[in-house]
């Protein structure tokens, strides 16, 4: 669920966003505390496919590819006799960054057509490969940018005053002949609001931008346009949640069930100002960091489903896990990632002084900002400093006095700051860098850079439509 935060997940805070989802948990086990590797799509799915860090795999941005020397989910179980299918919907989980390696079949998708218009598609081929042992991976980019719900999200007032035809056809106006910055701040916020709420990027007035300003924050509608764009944010989650409904009850139509493993997570959350920003990317928070892990197997579970782990678990832990129930040895013995499935059956807990270390960075294109580290350990947070973190030196939270991060304890616990900085320096020095490759069409010679000139037309087109490019 590409750009689903935990908290807006039923079992996480919310309480009835996902009544599919609290269905499968009822059986399953949810991981109340589970991490990101990243802030962002292609390092996080890399890691969930490699079991590897971010740093480990290095693809961590648009002109890379993993080295095909490294294995991956998909190569070790079709190894082990699966059948390998996907269906996606483009941009950063593109073939074009090595994903596609041991699918037999990796099929791009629009977006929002995994959960709507290309479901049932989805649904006749696992109808048709019931007699075969298979691994399916499905993506949506859903509950990403642009959210939708401009129809709905707005009272009928505020369309009426603020976002009239009349007014909307005037920004497009101004739009086709560049004249947007003669609009007043607030009907340039104004303008902004419409382009998150659009359907589809189309939909959008191009030019007056859609990532809100910290400024934002002290207009006189911010907190009645905040709960707008989260109102539709979660409606999106809502679609998504509809969708995995119909998948599981496939399987219960097919027999299948019973004998399914079912992972269902998030490769990074979204940030709506809790913190002063929008969106994902260079923000450390956990409403960009913590993502939904739920995860079902009713034929090993029957006797312990319906619990909640506590335990800190992060995407690392994926791989190991889908190794070890299904019998399948690991694609390599570097991997620091936890195997889950003695949690799962209750065998084992989650150790109390576990660290995951996700890692906070932009696209490419979006900035320079350097790589910055979390370590989380028990209740404790420590995050990499910058400027754009609101402190140079770093940041400490303790989650549980203060879930909402909104206290550093850096002045206050100087011993534990020191020692989460520690812990998470030495789990940096542990890692060996991986040395992604450049992807074809960008190795020298065949663009003048490496900017967003090296990408297909299409491939541009899908990072227009997530807002990742202007």
């Amino acid at each position: 669920m590409d750009t689903v935060r935990a908290d807006l997940v039923t079992g996480y805070g919310a309480e009835n966003h996902t009544p599919a989802l609290r269905e499968i948990a009822s059986e399953g086990v949810l991981f109340r505390n589970s991490y990101a590797a990243s802030t962002y799509t292609i390092p996080s799915h890399m890691s969930i496919f490699t079991g590897l860090d971010p740093v480990e795999h290095g693809v961590l941005d648009e002109s890379s590819m993993l080295d095909p020397q490294v294995p991956v989910l998909a190569e070790m179980l079709q190894a082990g006799g699966y059948r390998t299918r996907a269906f996606h919907e483009g941009g950063y989980v593109a073939a074009r960054f090595g994903f596609d390696r041991g699918f037999e079949s990796y099929s791009q998708l629009k977006r929002l057509a995994v959960v709507d218009d290309r479901l049932d598609s989805i649904l006749e081929w696992m109808r048709a490969a019931t007699d075969d042992r298979y691994f399916l991976f499905l993506h949506t980019y859903a509950a990403h940018f642009p959210y939708g719900g401009f129809e709905s999200s707005l009272d009928e007032n505020a369309r009426q005053e603020r976002f009239s035809e009349a007014k909307i056809e005037r920004w497009r106006e101004l739009a086709r002949t560049g004249k947007l910055d003669s609009l007043s701040e607030e009907e340039l916020y104004s303008c902004m609001i419409f382009n998150n709420l659009a359907l589809r990027r189309p939909d959008m007035i191009h030019g007056c931008g859609h990532r809100l300003p910290p400024a934002f924050a002290e207009s006189a509608t911010f907190e009645e346009d905040r709960q707008a764009i989260l109102a539709s944010y979660i409606d999106r989650i809502r679609l998504i949640d509809a969708a995995i409904g119909r998948i599981r009850d496939t399987l219960i139509e097919l027999g299948q069930w019973d004998d399914t493993l079912f992972i269902v997570l998030g490769d990074h959350g979204e940030a709506f100002f809790e913190h002063g920003r929008q969106r994902h990317g260079y923000i450390p928070f956990n409403e960009v960091l913590k993502v939904p892990l739920i995860i079902s197997f009713p034929k090993l579970l029957r006797e312990r489903g319906g619990r909640v782990v506590e335990g800190l678990v992060w995407h690392l832990d994926i791989l190991p896990t889908i190794s070890s129930l299904t019998g399948l040895p690991l694609p390599t013995e570097r991997l620091v990632g936890l195997d889950l499935a003695p949690i799962l059956t209750s065998q084992e807990e989650i150790p109390a002084d576990r660290t995951v270390h996700p890692v906070v960075l932009h696209a490419q294109h979006a900035s320079d900002e350097p790589m910055r580290r979390v370590a989380l350990q028990r209740s404790l947070k420590y995050v990499q400093g910058s400027p754009q973190f609101g402190d140079e030196v770093g940041l400490l939270f303790d989650l549980a006095a203060d879930p909402g991060e909104i206290r550093n304890q850096r002045h206050i616990l100087p011993t534990d700051f020191e020692t989460m900085a520690a812990i998470s320096n030495r789990h940096v020095s542990t890692l060996t860098p991986g040395q992604a490759v450049l992807q074809p069409a960008l190795r020298p010679g065949a663009v003048e850079d490496l900017g967003t000139a090296g990408l297909s037309q299409e491939a541009e087109e899908q990072l227009r439509e997530l807002g990742y490019i202007e």
